[in-house]
């Protein structure tokens, strides 16, 4: 019994030193990086001695702060990144998906935006909060969007020009772009 219970326990132990950990790194030229890692020490002091990701090696380490976000089971790092973003802009922070050294792309920049709205439950067309895409008539963008780049749509030169419905593939551009099928086939499938 004695074993079992040691047993027991010490896999708690081993669970609980896996279990990852979000941090936040404060670096020079006011830029920040947010990770996530098993051993936060370690892989801060891996940053803070120059064989860290890229975006610490270009812009050396200040200081560890706490993180705005408690620790989740899933998208810590993600929502920390996001939360950063908004607040010292996308030009300034690193982490999570967005992890390049170099400015980011265009669509890196409205995915980053699009996720915040997600997060918020903001308009995905002009960041407002007290309604959604759908509602919007609004044609002026939130302030915070700046800080992500100043939009919340891709630009339209890199989508396809038309839509077509998945059923009988008849032209449907004129409709909204969250409809898959035309006004006809919608009802033939779902209203039977």
């Amino acid at each position: 019994m004695f074993r079992c219970l040691k047993y027991c326990c010490k896999n708690k132990r081993k669970q609980k030193q896996k279990q990852k950990q979000t941090y936040v790194l404060e670096l020079e030229d006011g830029k920040y990086y947010v990770g996530e890692s098993n051993n936060v020490v370690k892989r801060i002091w891996v940053h803070e001695n120059g064989n860290g990701c890229s975006w610490t090696k270009k812009y050396n380490f200040i200081n560890e702060l706490k993180p705005l976000t408690q620790q989740q089971p899933y998208f810590t790092e993600l929502v920390e990144t996001l939360r950063l973003i908004e607040k010292y802009g996308i030009e300034n922070v690193r982490g999570s998906m967005f992890t390049s050294p170099y400015p980011l792309s265009f669509n890196d920049k409205v995915i980053a935006a699009q996720l915040y709205c997600e997060l918020n439950n903001l308009c995905r067309k002009c960041g407002s909060n007290d309604h959604f895409i759908t509602q919007c008539k609004s044609d002026k963008m939130a302030t915070w969007v700046q800080k992500f780049g100043g939009n919340l749509s891709f630009d339209e030169n890199i989508l396809p020009k038309g839509r077509n419905c998945l059923e009988c593939n008849s032209d449907i551009s004129n409709l909204q772009n969250n409809y898959r099928y035309c006004r006809e086939c919608y009802r033939k499938i779902y209203f039977k």
